[in-house]
């Protein structure tokens, strides 16, 4: 992966704001109230709603916590529904930005990170993301040696600030 900072730089320290503002916050299944619950799709959410300064929350529909165990096509539905409240892009080189959606190659093991249909959010630390299990309120982790499927980047990133 290469490594890119987000522009301009305010977007970068909004970015940073509002995910320390989520850490720590319980894994709840298809729950979005920071510092209360959230899963992971609904942590993205809310970050992204609070990046955007949406008044009214975006609505995702809840996806079953296991939707890629039997179909690796599955782990997209995930994203298929953020993508539809937020536009975004697929990146097809290799360059990875802060505020990036990261969808990890699925696994079985239940005790294996990335769990299936996963997503992350791409912090400003550099090759940092944010995410939540149901083994972990929401933490950051490494996406060094994350097998990584899919890299979305929301359009609207210059706007965060």
């Amino acid at each position: 992966m290469i490594w890119q900072p987000l522009q301009p730089p305010e977007a970068e320290i909004a970015l940073d704001r509002v995910l320390r503002s989520w850490l720590g916050t319980p894994y709840i299944i298809g729950q979005r109230l920071r510092g209360v619950g959230a899963d992971c799709v609904q942590l993205v959410v809310g970050i992204l709603d609070q990046l955007e300064r949406r008044v009214v929350p975006s609505i995702v529909p809840r996806l079953p916590w296991n939707c890629a165990i039997h179909s690796v096509r599955a782990a997209f539905s995930t994203v298929r529904a953020i993508r539809t409240a937020f536009p975004s892009f697929v990146v097809r080189d290799d360059v990875v930005e802060p505020g990036d959606i990261l969808i990890p190659r699925p696994t079985t093991n239940n005790r294996s990170a990335p769990r299936p249909g996963h997503v992350l959010i791409v912090s400003p630390r550099k090759n940092i993301a944010l995410h939540t299990t149901c083994e972990t309120a929401a933490c950051w982790t490494s996406i060094h040696n994350l097998e990584i499927l899919r890299t979305y980047r929301p359009r609207n990133k210059h706007l965060w600030m």
